[in-house]
């Protein structure tokens, strides 16, 4: 499996956004994770994913955010906190699928999440 987006997608163009768009580093329980694993959220996201197995494919020029985000793979979750993060599943998609439904493919986006 890969997180594909792991921090989000908040660079879309605004007619792409959906208007209860969560920014997942601005949660306080994200927040508050990564003060106790002295990470930046972002940081703790990506390690969150890492540590359940994922690839994950942050997206960055930036090369300080690049460097950030490969030392995120350094960053061991415990299993509590592997457990608080799961709790704060909301079933929100910021990239769906919607774009494998055209006509004449076989998916579906009931398919895709079950």
């Amino acid at each position: 499996m890969t997180g594909y987006s792991p921090l989000g997608s908040t660079d879309r163009s605004e007619k792409m956004k959906k208007d209860d768009e969560p920014i997942l580093w601005e949660n306080d329980i994200i927040k508050e994770m990564a003060k106790k694993y002295d990470c930046s959220p972002q940081q703790f996201l990506i390690a969150w994913s890492l540590n359940r197995g994922n690839a994950v494919t942050p997206k960055s020029v930036n090369p300080d955010h690049i460097k950030s985000n490969f030392e995120a793979k350094a960053i061991e979750i415990d299993h509590e906190d592997m457990v608080k993060m799961t709790e704060l599943d909301r079933g929100y998609r910021f990239v769906d699928g919607h774009f494998w439904t055209m006509e004449g493919n076989p998916y579906n986006l009931d398919d895709l999440w079950d």
